[in-house]
């Protein structure tokens, strides 16, 4: 694990995770390896699955989840120190920076099938998204971090842990999942949020993020 990576894991184990109600690997702690400059996790081993993106029953309740996690994560910023700085969008480590981004897709056009107004639009894209209200979101949404267990979805590895508008946390999900399970979880996604929140919001919102 990259050393940011594990001091963001560390951040959500610590700071955030004990403030929500997102169920998670409990955390024992972490000590230093004294070869490397990281630290080792020690955490509760689970025994259970991945989603499968194919199984509705498997992604909906994620969908809620998710929405949960973003509707309660708005209430606790991160403290105020260096420690958070690479936490925070746009230039937290899961989007990387803004400007290398736009420059990469327009030099890619026509690898990534994208139209040449992609480009064009980023900086408008971005202006909302930096503008928008910040939540916690967990980052990297991949089915191997999202685990059935016996008592419900865990979501782990907290690595890529971010401050970020929720439309970022909802559309890193929504491109790995099929077209057909997006509408109905959308409505979930709402669901977890206005439950966690306490906000009434329409569903119209949520579509556009």
């Amino acid at each position: 694990m990259r050393p940011q990576g594990q001091t963001a894991e560390i951040y959500a184990y610590d700071h955030i995770l004990p403030l929500l109600s997102i169920r998670t690997p409990h955390f024992y702690g972490s000590f230093p390896d004294y070869e490397y400059p990281t630290r080792w996790l020690i955490l509760e081993r689970l025994n259970g699955r991945p989603v499968r993106r194919d199984r509705q029953d498997d992604i909906i309740p994620v969908f809620h989840i998710l929405g949960s996690l973003h509707g309660q994560g708005k209430a606790h910023p991160p403290l105020c120190s260096q420690d958070t700085e690479h936490l925070r969008f746009p230039k937290s480590q899961i989007e990387g920076d803004p400007t290398t981004i736009k420059d990469t897709l327009a030099a890619n056009l026509e690898e990534l099938c994208l139209d040449r107004k992609v480009p064009e639009a980023f900086d408008q894209c971005m202006g909302y998204l930096c503008a928008a209200p910040k939540t916690w979101i967990h980052g990297d949404n991949d089915g191997s971090n999202i685990l059935l267990h016996s008592d419900g979805v865990r979501l782990i590895d907290w690595e890529a842990l971010s401050w970020a508008p929720p439309a970022v946390g909802l559309g890193n999900f929504c491109a790995r999942m099929p077209a057909s399970l997006i509408k109905e979880g959308l409505y979930a996604y709402h669901r977890g949020y206005c439950e966690a929140s306490g906000e009434k919001m329409l569903t119209d919102k949520v579509h556009e993020w």
